[in-house]
């Protein structure tokens, strides 16, 4: 019976917000709670705690359980927006990867042509610096260029 008074107490604490327990929520645990026994053993609480009827004011208790699931409702609210939440951040995280790894791709592709192009632009200023060379050393021998080489 203590455990069910003490849970009871916790829970009506919490629906209530608050950090203290005042004699008042515990006299009307204690009435809410005692269904047979008009007057339940003091242990701990004040001795002279009179309850008269078993449940004084049942509005009491029906308005703390409607606070109960509304808090409960709340409570299962913000998980389910929270865990939407989570779901469509972690759908985003995976466009985010795919756009990345495309982009990634795409750079790869893109730097190997680069490189295939600076290879064929150092492959034609080699040519050009040997034809270069061989014109400027026929020019000085008095040779003329054929046609053909032309």
């Amino acid at each position: 019976m203590i455990n069910l008074i003490c849970d009871f107490l916790l829970l009506s604490a919490f629906v209530e917000e608050t950090k203290e327990i005042d004699m008042e929520l515990v006299k009307d645990a204690l009435t809410e709670l005692s269904f047979d026994d008009p007057v339940p053993q003091a242990s701990g609480f004040e001795a002279s705690v009179n309850i008269q009827q078993p449940i004084q004011n049942p509005i009491n208790l029906d308005s703390r359980l409607a606070r109960i699931e509304e808090n409960y409702a709340k409570i299962n609210a913000d998980r389910s927006e929270k865990e939407a939440i989570l779901e469509r951040l972690s759908s985003q995280g995976s466009i985010l990867e795919y756009l990345i790894n495309q982009q990634q791709n795409q750079f790869g592709q893109l730097d190997g042509q680069l490189k295939k192009i600076s290879a064929q632009i150092d492959r034609l200023r080699q040519k050009l610096l040997v034809d270069g060379k061989r014109s400027s050393i026929e020019e000085s021998m008095g040779l003329t260029p054929n046609e053909d080489q032309l």
